[in-house]
């Protein structure tokens, strides 16, 4: 293996420079939440800022430390054998042309979602049936969100249950159709 290289030494440093100072004052007990305004947003959301395109490259799961260890680490192995072989300059420029193509098909998916999303709540809004209704819930992790304290999952059911009944009352049709609202809000202003 071949020695440190420059950037390798100088990009691991700020890694784990960024990383004490976004999560180190939460294990201190200090109630910041720098992290939350580095990470990448989705750019229709209402959290995006431009500056994440550039700060998300820095940014690891703070809920492991072997997330950014493991990062580390394959930029200690590998990094500097890539640096050797193309230059300091090139190197750099790779590291953050493959971090912005990171951004780049990050951002993609994620429109690419909600779309999906957009046009099943529409197909719902067209017809609303409990087909449609079912088709825009089948993939969202409904037990993990909650919409005024009740689980969405059980709100789901019970919209399920009025339109299965055949008590599609336009309140019933409206509630489905503002709760697919609120996810495809949830994704846009999710990581």
């Amino acid at each position: 293996m071949p020695p440190l290289t420059p950037i390798v030494k100088y990009l691991i440093g700020l890694n784990f420079l960024v990383f004490a100072i976004v999560y180190l004052p939460a294990y201190l007990g200090y109630n910041f939440n720098i992290a939350s305004e580095l990470m990448l947003y989705y750019p229709g959301g209402d959290s995006f800022r431009p500056y994440q395109l550039v700060s998300h490259f820095f940014m690891h799961d703070g809920s492991s430390i072997m997330h950014i260890a493991f990062n580390m680490l394959s930029l200690y192995f590998l990094g500097p054998i890539v640096e050797t072989r193309i230059g300091s300059t090139r190197f750099l420029t790779l590291y953050l042309l493959a971090a912005l193509g990171a951004a780049a098909l990050h951002i993609g998916y994620t429109w690419y979602e909600i779309q999906t999303y957009q046009d099943l709540a529409a197909a719902f809004n067209a017809d609303p049936s409990l087909a449609n209704l079912n088709l825009f819930f089948k993939h969202v992790p409904t037990e993990q969100l909650q919409e005024n304290g009740k689980m969405v999952s059980q709100m789901v059911g019970e919209l399920q249950n009025q339109i299965a009944l055949n008590k599609a009352t336009p309140e019933v049709i409206g509630e489905s159709y503002y709760l697919m609202n609120q996810f495809v809000d949830f994704m846009k202003n999710g990581q």
